[in-house]
């Protein structure tokens, strides 16, 4: 039993993971290339992770989806739940299972070889596809008591962005259309899409500065968040005193040098003494600044110190075949992954005030 729940689980996971590959909206999300910020697409991991996830099981161990204990409405259709006063029909959770069944090689889950599995397979999948049938309900009650409003233009807009990452002569309502999916019921997908989305962009006050270990903890976890190669956003005093200089010239070159950095230690502002003081042209005349670099980018006895800084820290002078250097650290860490860690736990937030949400919601299910 443990086992199914966990299928039931990931093969939810897997699900979302069509639905977020069909309808991504979003000029944010489109450009970091992250999950879609809604109820249904939180913690989806990426394709191979989910495919190595998926436990091996046999879809003929699922009991079949049995709606037969369904009360009926007024026209005789079964009512599998009612969500806030919402009525959920077996003809919708019908077409939400059709989507899921039409695109079992995103999902990775076994393909149905015999008639037991079939349904078996209708079995794991309707947890998931219920699932996501009451978010859009809660979330569209939610936006509809706290003002949260979502055009018909934004509506519009995300779907088109969404047909033409399709291929030529396909479009998204075409796929949903034939597996039993209203207009309706598309617009109200790509609504609370939205709605998501803005509930969750407003968390982002929410979200405290992370400290130096935090991000590095993040990005140890994550490296795809951080970029790659680990940067430091570095600012120098340079004081030239090449090879050739004199033994006096070195020694006020030196001398100059350490004083600039008893300034700074003192709580002189290092923009101002780069401006004044630095010979190197180029980074003078912004502070200082080099930007981010990598270890790769700068000289060896250079890229030693600097990597060991904590931010705001100053090093000590560095002397090298150029001269001197004074060193300080900007940022530990870019702002990409500063921007990753914002989003997920952003994300995070969202997930617990859904499940707060849900909780609380009034939901009676017949199956």
């Amino acid at each position: 039993m443990r086992d199914k729940a966990s299928f039931c689980r990931k093969s939810s996971l897997s699900l979302l993971l069509i639905l977020s590959l069909f309808l991504e909206m979003g000029a944010s999300a489109a450009k970091q290339k992250l999950p879609l910020p809604t109820v249904e697409l939180q913690n989806v991991p990426s394709r191979s992770k989910a495919e190595k996830a998926l436990p091996k099981q046999q879809l003929s161990a699922f009991p079949p989806l049995d709606l037969s204990k369904c009360p009926r409405d007024a026209s005789g259709q079964r009512i599998v739940a009612i969500v806030e006063g919402t009525t959920i029909t077996e003809k919708r959770l019908v077409a939400e299972l059709k989507f899921a069944q039409a695109n079992q090689k995103f999902t990775q889950m076994p393909v149905p070889r015999t008639k037991d599995e079939e349904l078996g397979l209708l079995g794991a999948l309707s947890a998931p596809a219920f699932d996501q049938l009451v978010a859009r309900i809660l979330l569209d009650k939610y936006a509809r008591e706290h003002g949260i409003v979502v055009s018909d233009e934004e509506i519009q807009a995300s779907i088109e962005k969404t047909n033409a990452k399709l291929p030529p002569g396909q479009k998204v309502q075409d796929l949903l259309i034939s597996c039993g999916w209203t207009l309706e019921d598309i617009k109200q997908f790509a609504r609370t899409q939205l709605i998501g989305m803005k509930i969750e962009e407003s968390m982002a006050d929410k979200v405290p500065t992370p400290t130096e270990e935090e991000l590095a903890r993040f990005r140890k976890q994550r490296p795809v968040a951080g970029g790659g190669e680990p940067e430091i956003r570095l600012s120098e005093i340079f004081l030239s005193a090449s090879t050739g200089t004199s033994t006096q010239g070195l020694a006020m070159a030196e001398r100059m040098a350490k004083n600039i950095r008893q300034m700074l230690l003192e709580g002189a502002d290092f923009c101002d003494l780069a401006l004044r003081y630095s010979h190197d042209i180029k980074t003078s005349r912004r502070c200082g600044d080099h930007g981010y670099v990598t270890k790769g980018k700068l000289p060896p006895e250079i890229a030693e110190v600097a990597f060991k800084l904590k931010v705001g820290e100053v090093s000590d002078v560095i002397r090298t075949s150029r001269g001197f250097h004074i060193l300080m650290v900007r940022e530990k860490y870019p702002t990409a992954l500063r921007s990753a860690y914002t989003r997920f736990k952003q994300r995070e937030l969202y997930l617990r005030w859904y499940q707060d949400l849900r909780n609380k919601a009034r939901i009676e299910k017949f199956f």
